[in-house]
């Protein structure tokens, strides 16, 4: 339970870094528009931010996995499924994490293609 807080931390720092990350580029835009380079930096960045949020997306599913199944059994005392299905619910969750960052990073950057 102590590492589904942790988790739960984590991943809302992670959003927040996102939102930050988009605020400054929108301050940045203010000083940098008299320059002509502007377009494509940002382009750059917000394409990076969504490919990084993209990614983080199978530690959320995890999260909200762990958290709900949790929450149940701590509120009613009984399991919600049995532990075959929770293991290979997890599995595929943890092989869904795994395998959207090789495909975020193939879709969003021309250089890896």
């Amino acid at each position: 339970i102590i590492s589904l807080f942790y988790t739960g931390i984590f991943e809302s720092i992670k959003v927040f870094i996102y939102i930050g990350i988009v605020l400054l580029l929108r301050r940045y835009k203010k000083f940098q528009q008299q320059h002509g380079n502007y377009k494509m930096l940002s382009r750059g960045i917000y394409r990076m931010t969504v490919s990084a949020a993209v990614s983080s997306l199978g530690g959320w599913l995890i999260f909200l996995f762990l958290f709900a199944y949790h929450c149940y059994e701590w509120t009613t005392g009984t399991r919600a499924i049995s532990f075959t299905y929770y293991a290979l619910i997890l599995r595929f969750l943890v092989a869904f994490n795994n395998m959207i960052m090789p495909w975020v990073m193939l879709v969003t950057f021309k250089s890896v293609r």
